[in-house]
């Protein structure tokens, strides 16, 4: 243990992080010694407070960068069951104002996120309460309507609760997946409050129907871990998550946006798909569209059959032709070509402990003893951790690569 009012430098982040006995880590907490975490406060050269928290989260956004693999078989067209737990568990506050407030107004941003993503995929929302799984909406492309009716749904149901029923929500689920066409990759998103499930028969016989149609089954859990989420997880290659915090959820809920790896067990099916690039048209007079059965001036109109929708990407609701657009198009792609992690500043450009730049992106300017440096492993330009993530979650394109070619 440091002595009070000692003044020393940290090398890297991990010496910072790692401030415990490494004997006790294993240890529960009131098992362990005290820490005087006051007497060990981090200086920079000129004897200010380092900021411990930022150079930390900087960290943990780093790492889970570098986790993430490129060269891996991923789903471009997606099909997604939203389930959301409407039961009397979720009236609980620990989520402010309600678990079920939270839980939908997150689920609104995710929807959001989820078709800036991923353009070209569709989703369907299931709610459930009172032992029932009520579908909300069909498999659709369309965000507006989704989140229409999302926020419809949890203002009638607000005061509503009784038992929640996992396996009648699998059941809604599958039954608006299993006739998807083979190219598709079929997922089911379930977020869960309740540590308990009131079905009306075997729920293991649905997870085992659930596996024969190659449905991935993924829970977020704002409770605590059960065994029946988890072996349903583990069954259909899913993932499973403990909400920590609200912070926490909304992180672990938004990390859903991006395409899974396809699981060796549940290759889906290459086949071409026609899909129709149709251009907006303007006339002077109104004319019916067969979404919203509305009339309006402007629309596109489909290559095949010429009905005229309101926007895109959505399916015609003649000839049943995918509609998009060429950026739409261009959007999926960043999950099969991204780019690629971004390493740290190497220590070998900072012998003296300092190294101090500009960001090629925002202009920032950086210092080693503050906050964290990438590099862009083929431009070589130095950028900070802000814009590294926006670089790789919706940008997709490295600015200095850019500038080089």
């Amino acid at each position: 243990m440091m002595e009070r009012g000692s003044r020393f430098d940290f090398k890297n982040i991990e010496e910072i992080v790692d401030l415990s006995d490494s004997e006790g880590e294993n240890k529960n907490t009131w098992e362990r010694e005290i820490e005087r975490t006051w007497e060990a406060v981090p200086e920079n050269r000129k004897g200010e407070l380092k900021n411990v928290k930022f150079l930390e989260r900087q960290q943990r956004k780093r790492l889970k960068r570098s986790q993430e693999v490129a060269q891996v078989e991923k789903g471009m067209v997606r099909y997604l069951n939203l389930v959301i737990d409407f039961s009397e568990a979720m009236n609980e506050r620990d989520l402010k104002p309600t678990r079920k407030l939270a839980a939908s107004r997150i689920a609104c941003n995710f929807i959001k996120e989820f078709f800036n993503q991923n353009p070209i995929s569709q989703m369907g929302i299931i709610v459930g309460y009172d032992k029932y799984a009520k579908k909300v909406t069909d498999l659709s492309g369309n965000p507006n309507q989704q989140i229409k009716k999302l926020n419809q749904v949890t203002e009638d149901l607000l005061h509503h609760g009784g038992e929640f029923s996992l396996q009648n929500s699998l059941e809604a689920a599958k039954g608006s997946l299993q006739h998807i066409p083979p190219y598709g990759s079929r997922e089911v998103l379930i977020v869960m409050g309740a540590l308990r499930t009131c079905d009306h028969g075997d729920i293991f016989e649905t997870i085992e129907e659930i596996k024969k149609h190659k449905i991935r089954v993924s829970v977020i859990s704002l409770s605590a871990q059960t065994y029946i989420c988890n072996q349903i997880t583990k069954s259909t290659n899913g993932r499973y998550d403990v909400s920590m915090s609200r912070s926490h959820f909304e992180t672990v809920f938004l990390e859903h946006v991006k395409p899974y790896t396809i699981h060796s067990s549940q290759k889906i099916q290459r086949k071409w798909i026609r899909m129709g690039f149709p251009k907006k048209q303007t006339n002077n007079y109104p004319s019916l569209c067969q979404c919203h059965n509305e009339f309006s001036y402007s629309g596109y109109v489909c290559p095949k059959c010429k009905t005229k929708s309101c926007e895109l990407p959505t399916d015609c609701q003649v000839c049943a032709r995918t509609m998009v657009s060429s950026s739409h198009l261009a959007r999926c792609y960043h999950h099969l070509l991204p780019v690629p992690p971004f390493q740290e500043l190497p220590a070998v450009e900072s012998k003296r402990g300092r190294w101090t730049g500009e960001c090629f992106g925002c202009q920032l300017k950086l210092d080693t003893e503050d906050r964290l440096v990438t590099i862009c492993p083929k431009c070589k330009r130095y950028f900070c951790v802000p814009c590294d993530v926006y670089i790789h979650d919706s940008l997709h394109n490295c600015p200095g690569c850019l500038s080089t070619t």
